[in-house]
């Protein structure tokens, strides 16, 4: 004989049962500042992964995979900072550029006419050029600079400071050689020098420059994780010529000033 299913009792209308919220549904993570160097780009594990690696088809794809996930849990995790967001170079860089530096001037050999007793046309314009270009490589490496603020990114050059605004940024990717590349509608622009990503790999550490180049496409395609506050007018259109010009005199000098 057939009967049909008795009703259990209905349920207690408790304010539990009346929340909106399912137990099952995850409870969203406090947003963090987006310039925070311990979030989304650590958690996914692939933070030191650059997309311009050299390898297969198969590992690029991957890598540009990873990095739309740390891009898009930047997104929801993270919020604008108030002030400018800045990146330059640290004491890695500036000890770099000193030992770059001091293995120039003890290893070069200037001929003669090079110096300011007897300049020869030739040997002293070939002497002052390679000390202003080691200058600037010099300089590169210990004083490179780069901001993020309300208008774009500013990126320090030898003569002044270049704006990409944030219309003309598609995408920041980190080079395996430690550094930034921007893509967008007018091509492509390198900047910042970074610490390799392989080096990272060895130290077993967090790769700064993947965050950095994570956090910038995040930035571009995501306006509400873009800084606030703007950069001051003198600190945007400042090169580093000024330091450049007189290290690239010493430069020339002192092989002269160190000879026997």
């Amino acid at each position: 004989m057939h009967t049909s299913p008795t009703p259990g009792p209905s349920p207690d209308p408790s304010p539990v049962a009346s929340t909106d919220r399912s137990p099952a549904e995850p409870v969203p993570a406090p947003r963090r500042p987006a310039w925070d160097g311990s979030g989304p780009a650590a958690a996914t594990g692939a933070a030191d992964a650059p997309v311009g690696e050299p390898g297969g088809e198969d590992s690029r794809a991957e890598a540009r995979r990873a990095k739309r996930a740390r891009v898009a849990l930047l997104a929801a995790s993270a919020t604008a900072p108030p002030e400018p967001v800045r990146w330059g170079a640290g004491w890695g860089g500036r000890v770099c550029g000193a030992v770059v530096f001091a293995v120039y001037v003890a290893s070069v050999h200037r001929p003669e006419g090079a110096g300011l007793a007897r300049p020869e046309p030739g040997a002293f314009l070939f002497a002052l050029w390679t000390s202003l270009v080691l200058a600037w490589a010099v300089c590169r490496l210990a004083l490179w600079r780069v901001t993020a603020d309300r208008d774009g990114i500013h990126v320090r050059r030898m003569w002044s400071t270049r704006l990409l605004a944030w219309p003309v940024v598609g995408r920041v990717d980190l080079r395996h050689d430690g550094v930034l590349e921007c893509f967008g509608p007018r091509g492509s622009t390198l900047f910042g020098t970074f610490a390799p990503p392989w080096l990272a790999r060895l130290a077993r550490r967090d790769c700064p420059g993947q965050r950095a180049a994570d956090l910038l496409t995040a930035m571009s395609l995501h306006p509400h994780l873009r800084p606030t506050g703007r950069v001051p007018r003198r600190a945007a259109r400042a090169g580093f010529a000024r330091w450049a010009l007189p290290l690239g005199a010493l430069v020339h000098a002192a092989p002269f000033l160190l000879r026997p």
